[in-house]
């Protein structure tokens, strides 16, 4: 990616490569592309490049080989987050090629160590020790999205104000107490609340209460979660 933005016209200078000694492949990129107006902040674009693991056996064809079939693509991560990584990277090379200038600079980090606890942190690590390499007015990143018609008006934005994180459990008890668990702990994104699998999300959430209700006590919602459940807003026709 350094590769096609240095042939796009951005000098070495403000392209910035960098991994840590204990994770030689794991790493980043940030590239800095300077606005019209230097004392305007900037704005960070945000992505990353590792993904979830993936066993070969789970998939019809190699998870880490980009397929394009029928004007789709098939990859582990092509949406999440590479999609993102691929729209930030062409962005950037069009304008360097094309010369135009944005009023605020344009900073593009590429990270890693979102998908996979162990990893080198890379969003965590430039903010420690490069602050100003991705010092913004605000970050675009990944979690909202929106609709266009098909004629490409837009129909609505989706902006995302929280992230769930995860949560490890070690369950100990009579095997009759959880004999629910071996079932759904094979499933991904559990969760109490609304997840893409909600029929294994919301089973497991009340067979915890069920069995030790002091378990959830300690769940906390913010005041974006809870203005959600008070109000979802109408109904939408589909489209």
């Amino acid at each position: 990616m350094a590769a096609r933005l240095k042939a796009a016209g951005i000098p070495d200078a403000d392209l910035h490569l960098f991994t840590a000694p204990d994770h030689p492949k794991e790493g980043g990129l940030v590239a800095v592309y300077p606005g019209r107006e230097p004392k305007a902040k900037a704005v960070l674009m945000l992505a990353h490049l590792d993904v979830v693991e993936a066993k070969r056996e789970d998939w019809t064809r190699d998870p880490f080989t980009l397929v394009e079939e029928n004007g789709n693509f098939y990859a582990q991560g092509a949406s999440d987050d590479k999609a993102m990584v691929a729209t930030w990277v062409d962005t950037l090379a069009r304008y360097s090629r094309e010369g135009f200038k944005p009023r605020r600079t344009l900073k593009m980090a590429l990270t890693c160590g979102e998908e996979t606890s162990g990893t080198f942190n890379v969003a965590e690590y430039l903010a420690k020790n490069k602050r100003d390499l991705i010092d913004a007015a605000f970050a675009v990143d990944e979690g909202g999205g929106g609709l266009l018609d098909d004629k490409g008006k837009p129909v609505f934005g989706r902006i995302q104000v929280g992230e769930k994180l995860s949560q490890n459990y070690t369950f100990r008890g009579e095997q009759s107490r959880w004999s629910l668990l071996p079932a759904l702990v094979r499933q991904r994104h559990l969760s109490p609340g609304p997840c893409p699998h909600p029929g294994v999300g919301l089973p497991l959430s009340g067979h915890l209460q069920r069995n030790n209700p002091r378990l959830l006590h300690q769940v906390r919602q913010t005041p974006n979660a809870r203005a959600a459940g008070r109000d979802p807003g109408p109904p939408e026709e589909p489209q």
